[in-house]
């Protein structure tokens, strides 16, 4: 005997999430930071895939970069965010760096509404990755509606410019870690926790 019609549930979408929470009904989505050169100059962007080459691979300039993506449909975001990111010496004088992310939600009329953020430590000129978590105030996004990553790189003390963030999906240029001599990449990666139907 089948199930009667008005029993039925049914979803025009399909989600699909990279890793679950299912003890909190939390599915995570993977977002890559990344940058394309056009004739009207760089743009910067967050884009799930991570086979794209970005270019250029690096930021080269301290200050705020914003990467932004719009939903085609509503989701609801609740719980901790991950960023990992990765900052490379330029070269130069002796310098000491930090960083400060912060996640935005954008609505239709362009206002916007800061979801959370967190600054990692001071580090001396090298290379590094950095992690972080951030605990979002939930929100609901619409369609047409924005996520918006911002990474504010400040320089501490000494010259400004001598690091660089890298923002290749695809992790095309590696290095190893200054603290643990360990190999890592060159993605910047966000992880954003979306509420689901268990």
């Amino acid at each position: 005997m089948g199930i009667p019609t008005k029993y039925r549930k049914s979803s025009a979408v399909i989600a699909s999430y990279d890793w679950l929470d299912l003890t909190s009904g939390i599915g995570y989505r993977r977002y890559y930071a990344c940058a394309a050169t056009l004739s009207t100059g760089v743009v910067y962007f967050l884009t799930t895939r991570s086979d794209i080459d970005a270019f250029p691979l690096r930021i080269t300039t301290t200050g705020t970069t914003n990467f932004d993506i719009e939903f085609g449909v509503a989701a609801y975001i609740k719980g901790d965010a991950f960023i990992n990111l990765s900052s490379t010496w330029n070269g130069g004088t002796a310098n000491t760096t930090k960083y400060t992310a912060t996640i935005y939600h954008i609505d239709i009329d362009s206002n916007t509404t800061s979801l959370g953020s967190a600054i990692t430590s001071t580090k001396s000129y090298g290379d590094w990755r950095h992690s972080l978590k951030i605990t979002l105030a939930a929100k609901k996004f619409t369609p047409g509606e924005k996520l918006r990553l911002t990474i504010l790189e400040t320089t501490v003390t000494g010259n400004s410019n001598q690091q660089r963030l890298a923002i290749d999906p695809s992790s095309r240029l590696t290095f190893t870690e200054d603290s643990a001599s360990a190999t890592s990449n060159t993605n910047l990666t966000l992880d954003m926790p979306f509420v689901i139907d268990i």
